[in-house]
Formats: C-alpha cells, sequence, structure tokens
C-alpha cells in the first residue's frame, strides 16, 4: 500500500509533496543581511594592501617554521589535504627527494597502498616523461 505523503496543511505542496507553482518557500536565514551588511563593511574598509601585508607576514612566519603558518599557507595556496587512510609515511632524505625515480616510487607505493584500502583491483599510474 502506498503512503501519500503528508500535506502538513496548507503548506504550500500538492498531494505528493512537491511545492507548488507560487509558493514563498522558507524564511530564509535571519542572518543573511545582517552579514552581507558585515561583509560590505570589510570589503569596504580593507584594502589590497593591507591583504598583502598579511600574506607577507604569513610566509614569513611559515619560513620560520611556524607549523600552523606552513599549513595555512599550504592550504590556501595548494588546497586541503585529502585523507589517504595511510597510517605511515617514511619521509625522503633531501638527498632522496632530488631523485626523480625514487619519487616516482613512492608516488606510485602510495597510489597502490591507497587502491588496496579502497579494494581497487587495479592500478593505473600516469607517468609523465619529459
Amino acid at each position: 500500500m502506498k503512503k501519500s505523503p503528508s500535506t502538513n496543511g496548507a503548506n504550500g505542496r500538492d498531494s505528493s509533496g512537491r511545492f507548488m507553482p507560487g509558493n514563498p518557500g522558507g524564511p530564509g536565514n535571519p542572518y543573511a543581511q545582517q552579514v552581507a551588511a558585515w561583509r560590505g563593511v570589510l570589503v569596504n574598509t580593507v584594502k589590497a594592501s593591507d591583504i598583502k601585508m598579511v600574506v607577507q607576514r604569513l610566509v614569513k612566519a611559515a619560513k620560520n617554521g611556524e607549523s600552523w603558518a606552513v599549513r595555512e599557507l599550504l592550504d590556501r595556496t595548494l588546497g586541503k589535504t585529502l585523507t589517504t587512510g595511510i597510517e605511515s609515511y617514511d619521509e625522503p632524505t633531501p638527498e632522496e627527494i632530488i631523485d626523480p625515480e625514487l619519487v616516482e616510487r613512492v608516488i606510485v607505493n602510495a597510489a597502490r597502498r591507497i587502491q588496496e584500502r579502497r579494494g581497487k583491483e587495479k592500478l593505473a599510474t600516469v607517468v609523465t616523461s619529459e
């Protein structure tokens, strides 16, 4: 037996629960106008030179080894890191970083572990050659 959706009284829906033409919708976000006003003040107050100064301080803090600044800078420039599910990662030494074959092996092994964890049967690798 198919039940019909509850009409909940005269709420602007038809017998199948869909909104009828002319339905005004919900009340919306009660704070939207206030937030828009705050954003307007921020946009009208902050200059490009202010943003440049803040970014320069962030870069300086990252260069000085502040981990929060490194994380913020990389998140904002490269995007937030994805959770891969890899429990361990052997960080390469500076000498290993410049070895392109080792870098490729590390990437392929990490991709293989990710796909194995996700239950993939095949590993597709894209190797770019210069």
